[in-house]
């Protein structure tokens, strides 16, 4: 069938199994369901309107080509395509999805792609909805020179669709320019994304994130003026970045275990870092990086031109960067390496230092830019190394450096080295730095923050647990006290297998944590004695004990919050395995970021009788430590129930009150009544051997 310069009013055209559908200069006016619904058939469509009603054209298991269309006002998707071939042409489509006005759950895009469905878009401006531009799913898009504006979303990509963007315009979007997952293959060229992102959010919406699987090619494109992160990648297969600029964004790029090249990219004027490394392994080259880290404000020792805070304008976390030929300049640090990360570099021109914790840093052909503003170029902390060939050998450089870490390099003069405390040795005095520097008013020595004075008792996973987290918790605190925030995680999933009372351990902890000052409230918050609506605004400093699992998941919002603050706060999460797998089923975000397990089965006999002795110590008896021991050990039931150490504790206290009254004495003086004798201490123990 030809149609010819028609008008069409409240109704469309069906084009059925190997039906073919010509038209030129078609006018659809609000058709109850669609434009153009092609089932198995085939459409070519030039110089065509459409105003109001449904679909403009949708496509199963057909094929079609539209050159020439403006649609307007329509109240569902324009295009849909199915299983099907399409290729649009010169398109202008506006005010679509107007169904969104009554119904906030409706969802249709303007280009709505599916099972393996292929889509060529040319010359097409997509614009003005409160809906997103293009979703794919499980096809291919290519999409050229055309434009996506003012929508909710630009282009969404799921399920192994593979896209390709040349030429291609976004602005204005109030979430992600392009938001990718599902194993997708995406490649962008020579596109603009500019203020994307627009608006109020309440976290941090990437103008470009990709995750999960798949990868990612960008060549020749700008990101620019957003006030969230340009370009997230977590987990792909590689990423390229090519011919790029990233202009005044929050940060530049978030990598996080994702293989990345990146060749001749420009990062500038960002309000955080530029990039962000992350277990990933990552090269650069031809790249230069300036003016970020706009929000940053380094802060100094007392009177001393030495930061003892900054944000790194690259800043690298248990990952392997290679870097040729790149040039950082920022007001700030220019390199940070923490958690074992390596860095090597050549031909490398830098204006700040390099901050470096057990991680190694080599370069060659090094120059800092500003090298006598520069106070320290170089801070190596916890067994840091850093081998460095300088440019110019007669340049004269300082650094900070703590007693297990070490500088080499090529330097004619010795570097002018000032060497801290080294906060992981058993001594206190702070070493008094040589050569020093001049001083007219000398800082206070830093102190050490106060040590907990408590002891353990417990399973064997739980204290070396607690004692791995303590000791996490007091290098925390030292690097607060040098302005250093070290990546942390408080909480505990304590799995509840042979030993199904935990509340005194719960309270151990607490005390734990609050000397150790992980909290600032002596308080331990029970959610099973809290309405969870309450609870996080009521349990604001303490110890949170979260004991009924299922009202985690139950209550979307209380899951929400704590997902966010797990990472935070002092948590303990307690169940019986099959609450915890139920926890991990209902929240698998949550459960991923808890950040320490601990397995509380039946008790060993060392556990046993660590316990036993470290609660009649508490109540200021005497006795014979190892004769306790080796009872414990001999006698120590082949199934030991978690009462038991509580069981043999008030027998030998029986036991010893038994002997004090059987004695002639008148009058007990205090050295008797605390003494526990092996006797004593034998007796109780067999007395609960059942």
């Amino acid at each position: 069938m030809q149609l010819e310069n028609c008008t069409i009013k409240g109704f469309g055209i069906y084009v059925y199994q190997k039906a073919k559908l010509t038209t030129n200069g078609l006018k659809i006016s609000h058709p109850s369901s669609y434009g153009v619904f092609a089932k198995e058939g085939h459409f070519e469509m030039r110089d065509t309107r459409m105003t109001g009603g449904g679909v403009a054209a949708i496509l199963e298991d057909g094929k079609g080509a539209i050159h020439g269309i403006t649609t307007n006002h329509t109240y569902r998707d324009v295009f849909r395509v199915d299983h099907s071939e399409l290729t649009v042409t010169d398109a202008d489509i506006q005010h679509f999805c107007e169904i969104k006005d009554v119904d906030e759950k409706a969802n249709y895009p303007a280009v709505f792609v599916k099972n393996n469905s292929t889509v060529t878009l040319e010359k097409v401006n997509i614009h003005d909805s409160k809906l997103d531009a293009i979703q794919v799913y499980q096809s291919r898009l290519k999409i050229s020179d055309s434009q996506i504006s003012n929508v909710y979303m630009g282009i969404f990509i799921r399920e192994q669709a593979k896209v390709t963007l040349d030429k291609v315009h976004i602005s204005q979007t109030v979430f992600n320019a392009l938001s990718i997952a599902g194993n997708a293959e995406v490649t962008v060229k020579d596109s603009h994304f500019d203020e994307c992102v627009i608006g109020k959010h309440d976290k941090n919406y990437p103008v470009v994130i990709m995750r999960e699987q798949g990868s990612l090619h960008v060549e020749g494109t700008t990101i620019s003026n957003s006030a969230n992160d340009a370009i997230y990648m977590a987990e792909l297969q590689n990423a390229v970045l090519k011919d790029m600029t990233i202009d005044a964004t929050d940060v530049g790029i978030y990598v996080e275990k994702t293989p990345l090249s990146v060749e001749n990219i420009t990062i500038k004027n960002c309000l955080k870092n530029a990039a962000f490394f992350v277990q990933s392994p990552v090269t650069i080259t031809n790249s230069h990086i300036e003016s970020n880290n706009l929000l940053s404000k380094p802060e100094y020792e007392l009177d001393s031109e030495i930061p003892k805070r900054v944000d790194a304008s690259v800043s690298i976390i248990n990952a392997r960067v290679s870097a040729t030929n790149l040039t950082i300049s920022d007001k700030t640090a220019s390199i940070s390496l923490q958690k074992q990360s390596r860095f090597q570099g050549n031909s490398l021109r830098l204006s700040g230092g390099v901050f470096n914790m057990e991680s190694d840093f080599q370069a060659e052909h090094l120059m800092f830019i500003n090298l006598e503003k520069e106070p320290i170029h170089f801070k190596l902390l916890l067994h840091a190394t850093a081998n460095v060939q300088f440019d110019n050998p007669n340049d004269s450089i300082s650094y900070v450096k703590d007693l297990t870490s070490k500088l080499e390099s090529n330097l004619l003069k010795p570097a002018h080295a000032i060497v801290q405390h080294d906060f992981t040795a058993n001594t206190n005095p702070a070493v008094k730095p040589v050569p020093p520097l001049p001083e007219t008013n000398p800082a206070p020595p830093t102190e050490l923050p106060p040590q907990a004075s408590y002891s353990l008792a417990g399973p064997t996973a739980y204290k070396e647990t607690m004692q791995r987290l303590l000791k996490q918790a007091s290098l925390y605190q030292v690097r607060l006290s040098q302005g250093i925030t070290l990546p942390h995680n408080w909480s505990m999933l304590w799995i509840e297998k042979g030993i199904t009372d935990v509340i005194d351990y719960v309270a151990q902890t607490k005390q734990a944590f609050y000397e150790s000052n992980l909290i600032s409230e002596d308080n331990t918050y029970r959610l099973s004695e809290t309405d969870p609506s309450l609870y996080l605004e009521t349990a604001k400093n303490g110890l949170l004990w979260i004991d009924q699992l299922e009202k985690v998941w139950s209550d979307t919002a209380f899951l929400t919050e704590i997902t966010r603050i797990v990472e935070e706060r002092a948590i303990i999460f307690t169940g019986t395995e099959e609450e915890v797998h139920a926890l991990a089923q209902n929240a698998p975000e949550l459960y991923a970021k808890i950040g320490h397990q601990v397995i509380f089965d039946d008790f060993t006999a060392t556990d046993t009788a660590a316990i036993i002795q470290s609660k009649l110590t508490d109540l200021q008896f005497v006795f014979d430590t190892a004769f306790l021991k080796q009872a414990v050990m001999d006698n120590f039931p082949a199934k030991s129930q978690a009462g038991w150490p509580e069981e043999v504790i008030q027998a030998i206290i029986q036991s010893q009150s038994d002997r004090l009254l059987a004695e002639p004495d008148q009058q007990l003086v205090k050295d008797q009544i605390v003494t526990l004798t092996q006797a004593d201490i034998y007796k109780g123990i067999l007395a609960t051997i059942k």
